[in-house]
């Protein structure tokens, strides 16, 4: 739905000139220099609108299947509709405008090629169904062309990888903020320890409970630190007592 709806919003911005919603045939015959150039266009497109037909009819004897029909119409009349309102897009570039004169002129040759061969009624069916499958991918890799080479999908690219890279830092940022919060709560509980007991019996425990190697030979050495103390007033109890 929003695709059939972005189309018509691009038909309206190519051909609704006065902005109100209706696309008009003055409106339309106001595209181009002059009537002439205007009634040249549309009887070619009657003319191509009719060989469809007869496309069809073809791809209809050849098949015996409607829906396989289709395809023979899609690349044959439909690349050449589509192709005067590529061309007709009011920012395309030079490559975007080349690829649409290639596309319709391919399609009339493809008309060309089928008529020729219902006509005739001689051709090659294997050989048919090659052409339309070539064509098929042919156009395929057209339009992604056009589409990939359009500065308005290059600029909503740049948009788009902008806003990417603002989100990845924003999320880095929020990151390393609540990683250094945590950090900062952690020093402000250990320096909280260091204060309220003896900072190197805090430092051995927090040593041992990391797992580093000198943790137990520091608490070691703390505990007979702190017992020296008593053990001298327990000499010299035992002095005075002597």
């Amino acid at each position: 739905m929003s695709v059939l709806k972005t189309l018509g919003d691009y038909v309206n911005e190519v051909f609704d000139k006065d902005k109100d919603g209706v696309v008009t045939f003055k409106e339309f015959m106001s595209l181009f220099p002059n009537a002439a150039i205007a009634i040249a266009l549309l009887v070619v497109d009657a003319l191509v609108l009719v060989a469809e037909y007869r496309v069809w009819d073809f791809a209809m004897t050849l098949t015996g299947d409607p829906f396989k029909s289709v395809g023979f119409v899609l690349v044959s009349g439909f690349p050449f509709y589509l192709a005067q309102v590529l061309w007709l897009y009011p920012r395309a570039t030079f490559w975007q405008q080349s690829i649409a004169v290639a596309m319709g002129a391919s399609s009339l040759y493809t008309s060309a090629v089928y008529g020729f061969a219902d006509l005739s009624g001689s051709y090659d069916r294997d050989a048919i169904f090659a052409f339309i499958v070539q064509l098929s991918a042919a156009y395929t890799v057209m339009l992604l062309v056009y589409v990939v080479t359009d500065k308005g999908v290059k600029a909503w690219r740049i948009k788009v990888k902008a806003k990417a890279s603002a989100d990845e830092a924003k999320e880095m940022n929020a990151i390393t903020r609540s990683v250094l919060s945590d950090l900062r709560l952690s020093l402000q509980e250990e320096m909280q320890l260091k204060q309220d007991f003896d900072p190197e019996a805090v430092e051995a425990q927090l040593n041992r409970l990391r797992g580093q190697k000198n943790g137990n030979k520091m608490s070691v050495a703390y505990a007979a630190k702190t017992s020296r103390p008593e053990q001298q007033d327990e000499d010299f109890t035992e002095g005075g007592e002597r």
